[in-house]
């Protein structure tokens, strides 16, 4: 596959960042503000070629090159817009942002031309829920077994969750999940906030990610046990290996990144603050009375 490599100088006026995506994966960190979600908001948009979401954020120079694909842009004045070329970048990105309930547009815009090549895609409102894959995977109309990526997906959640398993096809409730203990029904708008997380991580993965495309997830360790991140990461390995892609993942999670440092990127981390000694704090602070 190309290599990408994204270019930014005076990012919020503080930051020089260089990304160049040459294997398979890599781990953006840094300090809360850093702009680890504003680098994965940037290739989103250079991605769907929008120019304002780009013009919202403070940089002086702004450039992109995959190969087949590159611009650069300087530091725009306040109402100006950048301007982008006409054609799309080489990569798809798939952006998985960090709230759930923002799982929107972004994760669709690859599909937004034709829509229909998506069996999920809802027109009407944009979003992924849990209960629309349930009822596909439910569905017999659309429910096979034989498609490789409905019985990953039935595997892995049914492997990892300890008490939930999903409903079988043609199951008279499609929307409800199944205790693994009591066989009672629960309904999916009971999935607590990791378990959605969970959920729609594994949707993206094995439903939404081509060989070639550039998966981008957002703080994938949030509301997730540490079992599930391990787990997680060890998903992604098997799914690089069998269907290469790119995966560009924006974390705090040392659980995350594991032992895999030497592909991890800081963006504008500031030792001093990391190392500060508590007990010159003290003393500051004494001083300062």
């Amino acid at each position: 596959m190309n290599k990408f490599k994204l270019d930014i100088t005076g990012l919020f006026d503080r930051t020089n960042f260089t990304l160049e995506m040459d294997r398979p994966i890599k781990y953006l960190t840094g300090l809360n503000g850093a702009g680890k979600t504003t680098i994965l908001r940037l290739l989103t948009a250079i991605y769907c070629r929008d120019s304002r979401a780009i013009s919202n954020i403070p940089f002086e120079t702004l450039s992109y090159d995959d190969g087949d694909y590159s611009f650069m842009t300087y530091r725009k004045t306040q109402d100006g817009v950048v301007s982008l070329p006409d054609k799309p970048p080489t990569f798809r990105y798939i952006h998985v942002p960090e709230q759930y309930e923002h799982v929107v547009r972004r994760m669709y815009d690859p599909y937004q031309d034709k829509p229909d090549n998506h069996p999920l895609f809802r027109t009407e409102d944009m979003y992924v829920m849990p209960d629309m894959v349930l009822n596909y995977l439910t569905n017999p109309k659309t429910a096979n077994l034989s498609d490789e990526r409905q019985a990953m997906f039935r595997s892995l959640w049914d492997e990892t969750h300890g008490y939930l398993r999903l409903p079988e096809i043609g199951a008279k409730f499609p929307f409800c999940f199944v205790s693994k203990k009591t066989g009672e029904l629960v309904s999916s708008e009971y999935l607590s906030q990791g378990e959605q997380r969970w959920f729609m991580l594994l949707y993206a993965i094995i439903f939404l990610v081509q060989e070639g495309d550039v998966l981008m997830i957002d703080s994938p360790e949030k509301f997730l046990h540490v079992a599930w991140q391990k787990r997680l990461m060890d998903i992604i390995g098997h799914f690089l290996a069998v269907r290469p892609f790119y995966c560009l993942i924006a974390t705090h999670s040392p659980m995350i990144i594991c032992e895999d440092w030497e592909n991890t990127i800081d963006i504008g981390v500031n030792d001093a603050i990391l190392k500060k000694d508590p007990e010159k704090s003290k003393e500051d602070d004494d001083e300062d009375r």
